[in-house]
């Protein structure tokens, strides 16, 4: 019996360090091929080296997640490397307490505010809507 994610493409967000490095490294051990994803390029680049030390196959594709044309050019770098998407892991998200130390209601910046919902909310829209048509195929 094989690897359940034997030759599926796989592609993860936030994919840099924590819940997302570990998902992709378990996912490339399950035989999976791994789109890593995430604005921190040191630390995607980094999966993707883990991932291929253990006989793993990886790209790293940066993405902003608040932008959608990122997103989509994601979902098109995934597809067009590997000939499709099989599995979206929106992993990505981030915390007021990672943008400032101000984080009291009564304190809290607007734009931090923005940013939480962009990345945690609006962004998995996005990423859905971008994987979409290679998922459907």
């Amino acid at each position: 019996m094989g690897n359940r994610l034997d030759g599926k493409v796989c592609v993860i967000t936030g994919a840099a360090q924590g819940i997302g490095q570990g998902c992709a490294l378990e996912m490339a051990a399950q035989g999976g091929r791994i789109v890593v994803s995430d604005r921190n390029v040191a630390g995607g680049e980094e999966t993707v080296r883990q991932i291929v030390k253990l006989g793993g196959e990886a790209i790293f594709v940066a993405c902003d997640m608040r932008s959608r044309d990122d997103l989509e050019a994601l979902m098109k770098a995934a597809a067009s490397h590997f000939g499709g998407i099989d599995l979206l892991f929106n992993n990505a998200g981030t915390h007021d307490t990672d943008l400032t130390p101000h984080t009291a209601v009564h304190e809290l910046p607007d734009e931090v505010w923005d940013m939480v919902c962009e990345v945690n909310l609006r962004s998995i829209w996005y990423g859905v809507r971008a994987a979409l048509p290679y998922l459907r195929q």
